[in-house]
């Protein structure tokens, strides 16, 4: 049968002339039934605690007996206090069976030096081996219940939830070593701060800083990305076919480290011959790119062109790629003539602006 109690609580209302208030209600709020396995797990814990009281004042009283009184009883109360910070590890290692043995195998050897210790007092003082064996079983039993306790409360885990806990704790604990050393660092710097005001006010002159000029770095040209971009060339060279994906794709990282298309090809080209492929005319090689007579036509003095030529995917070239191509290695400068070749080389409208801005890449 459900129990309720009851409770009172503000709730929003509205008035009689509509106004928006607060009023006080009486609610009946269902109780929750009671939980006999939490009011076992108390009362077992209550008495197990009432039964160690009395072994530890026990054994305090008999070894500090035997150690002559006085400070002696003091120093009897390590035994057992030694033993309860042992237990109170165990209980905090509930979730990590590796790191309960060592909590757990420190409390038996301490009860065993207990146990010890209470006989040596039955046998020596009282001179009774039956209050040696009857005194050591009082800390044995009060112990060993504790022992069954913690077996009811310990959580063991699965080896993946283990390491889940494992990593979760690292992480945290990660996080608060940071948070510390950034702490002693904040605190040196200041520290540091302190003491160069303090000099500075007590007049020591430091020299001044030196300027140090920040020099944009070169790209860096890495012979890993032209053997790559070079390899790829060479091989839709030999199969007569257009730039595959992974080709222009290689194109694009060796420019992107400073090499330029006429550096890649001519070391796909020299690759090519290497292996004793041998090399075909450079208007078979360009593979339906501007024929070599009208890059030799527009650009006097530029000789044949056709063998600074690269694969291009699906028979076009970047606009970036096309301009170095027709500035650079052609020698093709005038903007009108670049604007009428580069559809049939890039084969995807571009904006004028783009195409100015590649030409003032290459005429700077």
């Amino acid at each position: 049968m459900t129990k309720y109690r009851i409770e009172k609580r503000r709730v929003p209302g509205v008035h009689a002339d509509g106004t928006a208030i607060t009023r006080t209600e009486e609610i009946r709020v269902p109780v929750l039934p009671r939980d006999w396995d939490q009011i076992a797990i108390r009362t077992v814990v209550a008495l197990v605690l009432a039964l160690t009281l009395v072994a530890v004042t026990w054994s305090t009283v008999s070894i500090g007996a035997l150690l002559k009184g006085g400070v002696g009883y003091a120093a009897a109360s390590i035994f057992d206090v030694a033993w309860a910070v042992c237990l109170i590890l165990e209980w905090l290692a509930r979730y990590e069976p590796q790191k309960r043995l060592f909590p757990r195998r420190l409390g038996w050897g301490l009860l065993v030096a207990t146990m010890l210790a209470i006989g040596a007092h039955g046998a020596l003082m009282m001179h009774s081996l039956a209050a040696a064996v009857i005194g050591g079983a009082v800390s044995l039993f009060a112990k060993v219940l504790w022992l069954g306790v913690l077996q009811h409360i310990d959580r063991d885990l699965s080896e993946d939830d283990q390491e889940l806990v494992r990593v979760k704790k690292s992480t945290a604990y990660s996080t608060l070593a940071l948070t510390s050393t950034r702490r002693q660092v904040a605190k040196v710097e200041q520290h540091a701060a302190l003491e160069l005001l303090a000099m500075e006010q007590a007049g020591y002159s430091f020299p001044a800083a030196p300027v140090v000029e920040l020099v944009e770095p070169e790209p860096v040209r890495t012979a890993q990305t032209l053997d790559r971009a070079a390899e790829a060339v060479r091989t839709d060279s030999e199969h007569g076919t257009e730039a595959s994906p992974r080709t222009v794709a290689a194109l694009d990282a060796a420019r992107a480290d400073g090499w330029s298309v006429k550096e890649v090809w001519e070391a796909a080209m020299a690759s090519k011959v290497a292996s004793g492929h041998p090399v075909q005319p450079a208007s078979a090689q360009m593979n339906g790119l501007i024929p070599a007579k009208t890059i030799h036509d527009g650009a006097a003095g530029s000789g044949d062109a056709g063998d600074e030529r690269v694969p291009r995917q699906g028979g076009r070239l970047s606009l970036a790629a096309a301009v170095e191509l027709l500035m650079v290695d052609a020698g093709l400068t005038d903007r009108d003539q670049l604007a009428s070749m580069l559809p049939s080389m890039v084969g995807a409208p571009f904006k004028p602006e783009s195409l100015d801005r590649e030409m003032r890449k290459h005429r700077t």
